[in-house]
C-alpha cells in the first residue's frame, strides 16, 4: 500500500522542499508528454499521407461502443449514437484519409479545424515555454542542462522568442493588422471593414517543437530518478520515523474499514 505525501505530515523544511521540488519536475513530465502527444496530432493534420497504423480489421461495433460510451461520459452529448452501416462509412472515410491525409479529409467535414491548427500550435509552444519559466513558482528547467548541442540550443531560443516578442507581446507583430485605403477620384478613402492581417503561420515548426521536447522529456525524467535516490540516500532520520508511523497509522485506519 503506497500513502500520498501530504501537507499534515510533519516533516522537515528541507525534506519537504525536495519533496516538492520532485513534485514539480513530475508535473512538468505530464506537461511534456501531453504537448508530444497534441504535436502528433498536428503531425497528422500536416503529413499528406498518415504514418500509424491502419484500423484493426477485427475491431467491432461492441468495441466501439465501448469507447464511444467512455468518450461521451467527458466529452457530453456531441456524439450521436451510429447507425447500423456506421462501419461501413467509417471504411469509407478511411479510404479518403488514406489517400488525401488527414487536413484534406478534416477540410470537407469542417474548414476551421484545419485553419485553426496555427492557434492549437500557439498554445502547446506556450505552455512548452512555460516550463522555462523563471518567474513561475514551479521548479525552473535550465534550458542549459537540457539542450547541449548548439543547433538544439539555437532552436530552443527561436521558441522563446516566439513566445516573447510574437505571442505574448507585439514586438513583430505590431503591425499584424494594418489598416487599408484607396484613393478614388483623387480622393485618399480607409477601410475599416478592410484589413490587411499578416500570416502567422509557425505550426510548421512542429517537428522542431517535437524534438526539443522529447530532449526536455528525457532530461526530466532522469532528474527526476536522480533527486528521489538522492532523497531516499539523505533522508533525516528524524523524518524516516515520521514517515514510518505515519504509514502504520493509515495502514491501521484502512484495515479497520475493511
Amino acid at each position: 500500500m503506497s500513502q500520498k505525501i501530504t501537507t499534515d505530515i510533519k516533516l522537515s523544511q528541507q525534506t519537504r522542499k525536495k519533496i516538492k521540488d520532485i513534485e514539480d519536475r513530475v508535473e512538468q513530465k505530464y506537461k511534456a508528454i501531453d504537448i508530444k502527444s497534441c504535436l502528433i496530432t498536428i503531425d497528422r493534420f500536416c503529413d499528406k499521407k498518415d504514418s500509424h497504423e491502419e484500423l484493426s480489421e477485427n475491431v467491432t461495433i461492441e468495441d466501439w461502443l465501448v469507447e464511444y460510451k467512455a468518450f461521451k461520459e467527458k466529452q457530453g452529448s456531441c456524439l450521436e449514437k451510429p447507425s447500423d452501416n456506421f462501419f461501413t462509412n467509417r471504411d469509407k472515410i478511411h479510404e479518403i484519409k488514406q489517400q488525401f491525409g488527414t487536413a484534406t479529409t478534416l477540410f470537407f467535414v469542417d474548414t476551421q479545424l484545419v485553419v485553426n491548427i496555427e492557434k492549437f500550435f500557439s498554445g502547446l509552444l506556450l505552455s512548452y515555454m512555460t516550463i522555462f519559466d523563471k518567474n513561475s513558482k514551479r521548479l525552473e528547467v535550465d534550458s542549459t542542462l537540457v539542450f547541449t548541442e548548439t543547433e538544439d540550443q539555437k532552436t530552443h531560443q527561436s521558441f522563446h522568442r516566439l513566445r516573447d516578442k510574437w505571442y505574448a507581446h507585439t514586438e513583430i507583430n505590431s503591425k499584424k493588422n494594418s489598416l487599408v485605403y484607396q484613393i478614388l477620384n483623387d480622393k485618399i478613402k480607409f477601410h475599416e471593414d478592410k484589413f490587411h492581417v499578416q500570416d502567422e503561420y509557425f505550426a510548421n515548426n512542429y517537428k522542431k517543437l517535437y524534438s526539443c521536447t522529447t530532449k526536455l522529456l528525457k532530461y526530466i525524467e532522469n532528474d527526476i530518478c536522480k533527486r528521489i535516490s538522492k532523497l531516499e540516500k539523505n533522508l533525516p532520520e528524524k523524518d524516516k520515523t515520521i514517515l514510518k508511523e505515519y504509514y502504520k497509522t493509515k495502514e491501521t485506519e484502512n484495515n479497520h474499514i475493511k
